[in-house]
């Protein structure tokens, strides 16, 4: 039997309510973005990266915290829309395991780990640890991009917005990664230098923005739940 709230519009009310709650989740994100990307060129340039918890290239510190908090209120929310929109039970809980996954993955550096099994196994250098990871978490990034897509395209207004934004800037910041091999194997280049700096700000910027934007995007449709319908 269908809930009541599956059966009905979204109340004016609670579109009132999802108006605000996207209000509060892009300034969130800016301001998340903007503050660890603030502290983090502070210690470059300022401190000469004396304080490992504003470096965002760590494991350790104030990004990967933030990161992690992100990643797991994204499956968090996934986790209860799941009882809201119970026809898309399955992809919702496949989509919460998914992000409960790489929210282990943040805590305890897993992709690291991974990568560098990967890269021992081939015998190759650590500088190519920024393409063995993504290798390797190769079909869980693929299933999560496709629930996200196929969530986003099932949404309207907002939420796809927000769903499809959230969706493009991990993927972007995935994509970062991997062309930082190619300030890796220039020789001149340090931990100081520019593009260095700016690549790492990119990337980690680009995934705590998104990271929030999908937990608010899905707070909106756990506000304005979508109707009935058949999953293809």
């Amino acid at each position: 039997m269908r809930s009541a709230v599956e059966d009905q519009p979204a109340t004016g009310s609670a579109r009132a309510d999802a108006r605000d709650v996207v209000t509060a989740g892009v300034l969130l994100a800016v301001l998340a973005v903007a503050a660890q990307t603030v502290l983090y060129l502070v210690d470059v340039y300022a401190l000469d990266r004396r304080v490992g918890t504003l470096d965002l290239d760590r494991e350790s510190g104030l990004s990967a915290w933030a990161a992690t908090v992100a990643t797991f209120s994204t499956g968090f929310v996934a986790l209860l829309l799941c009882f809201v929109e119970t026809w898309r039970r399955a992809r919702l809980l496949a989509l919460a395991a998914a992000a409960t996954v790489c929210t282990f993955d943040e805590a305890i550096v897993l992709r690291e780990r991974a990568g560098l099994a990967a890269t021992d196994a081939l015998d190759l250098s650590d500088t190519y640890l920024r393409i063995a990871w993504p290798i390797v978490y190769l079909p869980l990034l693929a299933g999560v991009a496709f629930l996200l897509f196929d969530l986003a395209r099932s949404s309207i207004g907002s939420a796809r917005r927000l769903l499809a934004a959230g969706l493009v800037l991990l993927g972007g910041a995935v994509g970062l990664e991997i062309a930082g091999l190619a300030l890796d194997l220039i020789p001149t280049l340090n931990e100081t230098d520019w593009l260095y700096t700016f690549q790492i700000a990119l990337e980690e910027g680009s995934e705590l923005a998104g990271w929030i934007l999908l937990t608010t995007g899905l707070c909106v449709r756990l506000l304005c739940p979508e109707p009935h319908r058949t999953l293809p």
